[in-house]
């Protein structure tokens, strides 16, 4: 590609737009759980919330409870996610 940009660029701006309309459309489309799903009939949307009770996921809470937060510090795979994304972004912003 030849502009006023380098071509290399244009790739990123290319997928960047691409992306950033595919999040719109999920925003506007996806439902945030299966009792909102309009494509889902009365019985789907109940098989899915039953399977969400089996699986102990649940369906919305917005309340944060102080042993959740216990519970994530505490925990090694939290940790481990936490050291492994700080030392891979490291590169990104912390080195000029």
């Amino acid at each position: 590609m030849k502009g006023s940009l380098p071509s290399w660029k244009y790739e990123f701006i290319v997928i960047g737009s691409l992306c950033a309309a595919w999040g719109i459309v999920l925003f506007l489309f996806l439902p945030d759980s299966p009792v909102t799903a309009p494509i889902l009939t009365a019985r789907e949307r109940r098989v899915a919330v039953e399977r969400l009770r089996k699986n102990q996921t649940g369906i919305e809470n917005k309340h944060l409870k102080r042993y959740q937060i216990f519970e994530a510090i505490t925990d090694p795979k939290t940790f481990l996610f936490f050291l492994i994304a700080m030392l891979h972004n490291t590169p990104n912003g912390g080195i000029r």
